[in-house]
């Protein structure tokens, strides 16, 4: 399974036409199943990110809520295969997912340099569907 994310990162420029002002989105896997999540990571501007440019590691956590401090899933993002700068792969396993309960949980993504921490996709509703909706 492939699902496609936008990320904005924060930079104090303003939105260009196409860029969107909210990218949280509704994220829904199915527990015990793999996923790529594929995240386009720009500037306000609508420029691609160049993760090596800029000495940064994409992140992603699953949490029970927003508040809680410790994610049951913890991904470090790797650049898309094939995929011009800006495009950030995420890969959940089904062992990640197979002693979660299914059920709403939220996720975030960020950008994580040497001397900040940038949330490119706020937290956001993450989906932890039953196994059985596979069959």
């Amino acid at each position: 399974m492939l699902v496609c994310l936008r990320g904005i990162l924060e930079t104090g420029e303003p939105l260009a036409i196409g860029v969107p002002t909210d990218t949280r989105t509704t994220l829904s896997i199915p527990a015990v199943s793999s996923a790529t999540v594929r995240v386009y990571i720009t500037t306000p501007t609508g420029e691609p990110v160049d993760l090596v440019r800029i000495s940064a590691t994409a992140k992603m956590a699953v949490r029970q809520t927003p508040s809680n401090v410790v994610p049951f899933i913890e991904l470090t993002g790797t650049a898309s295969p094939g995929k011009p700068r800006g495009y950030v792969d995420f890969s959940i396993t089904a062992l990640s997912t197979k002693y979660a309960t299914p059920g709403r949980y939220t996720y975030t993504v960020w950008l994580l340099t040497s001397t900040s921490i940038d949330v490119v996709i706020p937290a956001s509703p993450f989906n932890l569907l039953p196994a059985t909706l596979l069959r």
